[in-house]
């Protein structure tokens, strides 16, 4: 939900301000007894134009919203409590209906079932930013952020301060929106797009509770007692949505959206949860069946939009073969090459393996070619995935080929598979393997090359690996890319990109002295901009010198260690 600044045209005080006057004016003390001011419309009358303006309220409505606010830190109020506020009787009071109807369509307050009036934590919230709410616009949100809404709408309807009814009109509104999200490009297909899908409203809120539950709260095994607090009237909701799910009257139990949960073989009436193959397609983008709040599943997505942009510079062969594989990487240039290779019966997939010694770019050039062409990243958490190789390994990745092969499917530009630091993965098979690991390892392998030999999309792995690579992965990969440390002209470049106050000479001089890879010279340039964090003093070239030279020790002795791990 957003908020609408109040105009600069506004008189100085705050939002806040003006309704404590208008409390503080609406009713006068009268021995232990509240009277109310009839002439309150006249002494609070610029604080009622303006709070009036801001919230897009009558002046009755203002001034009986301030009441309600100011009674609002109570755990409950109900109309007797506002009209003892206002210093009115409760008769009076219930002539107020009219207000209090639009009070509530304007989301200022809300009344439950038990006549309990309360003021959203968001409302006051935004109070307290001299704001006022605003339909939120959910047009052009991702799946993380459709599900972060979800979030948001359910836990405050567990804590009553939103209405089911309320609640649902968002979930529908948001399931309608124009969105690049996957779930719920999916849900629309299965009819979760609301009053226009063939789900009805029953089928929908059990289905968006599901989704909730599943995600937020790690919990695939649900029983009615869980609605508790979803459902208004939740007694009788729940008989009667458990008469009509057993009776199988709900389209997402008939066409398998839903099922009972299935213990030792015996399916549970009374729990249920959502269908594999329905989280396989909803959720495909965060690990499918496999989901969690996190989308952990060895695999998480980075959105090219956040991917923030940076010069890199290369040494000239590099440069041209990046450069190649940018342009191809494009998509009508992707697109065309894909039909092309598939008409001549050929593979379509692009593999690509970008290898060399660490901090040569070989991960940054592939965020960046994400950036640069639009598409996203599906990041494999390389060692997450080596760490679930016990027991269903084989299973698991080839799970992660299956989903990614999903995303591929669904999405208008298909994303890159990134393995990232995959040494572990692509490094020589074991010949005549004789200990269980060793042979689980080799079964990976030998589905990882089966993989990218139908790979429909884009894989791009980087390794620091330059020998001791498999011969089978080697000759699977369609471009090949050696990230070398960077000649001195290159290094000049990123010294003077990364350190703009040098001059020519002293970024020369730094990149002839110092034989570092573009990651090193990060590496400086961080602890440069540290010491002015804390000191408030900018280094000098001796000192960026004295990090250089640290940076030649703690170099040295990294390899030192390697060596003798060797």
């Amino acid at each position: 939900m957003k908020m609408v600044e109040t105009k600069e045209n506004s008189p100085q005080k705050t939002l806040l301000e003006c309704l404590s006057v208008i409390v503080e004016k609406t009713a006068t003390e009268s021995g232990n007894e509240k009277k109310f001011n009839t002439n309150v419309y006249d002494e609070a009358k610029d604080e009622i134009a303006q709070a009036s303006m801001v919230l897009g309220t009558s002046a009755r409505e203002t001034v009986i919203f301030a009441s309600i606010l100011e009674l609002s830190s109570r755990r409950s109020i109900d109309t007797d409590d506002v009209a003892d506020e206002m210093g009115i009787t409760y008769v009076k009071f219930l002539t107020y209906e009219t207000e209090l109807r639009s009070l509530e369509g304007k989301k200022l307050i809300r009344r439950n079932d038990d006549g309990d009036i309360l003021v959203p934590t968001f409302i006051k919230s935004s109070l307290a930013q001299n704001k006022a709410y605003e339909k939120e616009d959910y047009s052009g949100l991702d799946t993380a952020e459709v599900l972060e809404r979800f979030k948001r709408l359910f836990k405050m309807r567990m804590k009553d301060e939103i209405g089911e009814t309320d609640m649902m009109n968002e979930l529908d509104t948001l399931m309608t929106a124009e969105t690049n999200s996957l779930f719920v490009i999916e849900c629309r297909r299965l009819g979760f797009n609301g009053d226009e899908g063939k789900m009805g409203y029953k089928d929908r809120i059990l289905f968006y509770s599901l989704v909730y539950f599943y995600i937020f709260n790690n919990d695939d095994n649900i029983g009615w007692n869980d609605f508790d607090g979803i459902f208004e009237c939740a007694f009788w909701n729940q008989r009667m949505m458990k008469n009509i799910f057993k009776e199988k009257r709900l389209k997402i139990v008939t066409e398998g959206v839903i099922e009972p949960v299935n213990e030792d073989g015996i399916k549970s009436p009374e729990y249920f949860h959502i269908s594999n193959n329905v989280k396989d397609a909803v959720f495909a983008e965060i690990g499918g069946s496999g989901a969690d709040s996190n989308g952990s599943n060895g695999m998480n997505t980075v959105r090219h939009t956040e991917i923030v942009a940076k010069n890199l510079f290369y040494n000239k062969e590099n440069n041209a073969q990046i450069s190649r594989l940018k342009s191809l990487l494009e998509q009508e240039s992707y697109r065309k090459t894909c039909e092309r290779l598939k008409d001549r019966g050929l593979r379509s997939g692009f593999t690509c393996l970008f290898y060399g010694c660490p901090g040569t770019g070989k991960t940054e050039t592939a965020y960046q070619l994400a950036r640069q062409t639009g598409r996203d990243i599906i990041l494999v958490n390389v060692p997450e995935i080596k760490s679930c190789w016990v027991g269903e390994s084989e299973k698991n990745i080839k799970g992660l080929f299956d989903q990614y092969r999903k995303m591929v499917e669904r999405s208008t530009v298909a994303p890159i598979l990134l393995f990232n630091e995959a040494d572990a993965i692509f490094g020589i098979r074991q010949e005549g393997a004789t200990r269980a690991v060793d042979k689980m390892e080799n079964s990976i392998q030998n589905i990882i090359l089966q993989e990218m030999e139908r790979l429909d999309g884009i894989l791009i792995a980087t390794t620091n690996l330059t020998t001791n690579l498999d011969k089978a992965f080697e000759r699977r990969f369609l471009y090949k890319i050696r990230f070398d440390r960077p000649d001195e002209k290159v290094k000049e470049q990123i010294w003077a990109s990364m350190l703009p106050t040098l001059s020519e000479e002293d970024a020369r001089e730094l990149a002839y002295s110092f034989d570092f890879s573009g990651g090193q010279i990060e590496n400086i340039v961080r602890k440069k901009e540290i010491k002015f964090i804390i000191d408030g003093v900018e280094a000098g070239l001796e000192e960026i010198r004295d990090y250089c030279r640290e940076e030649m020790i703690e170099d040295a002795e990294r390899n030192r260690k390697k060596i003798g791990f060797r």
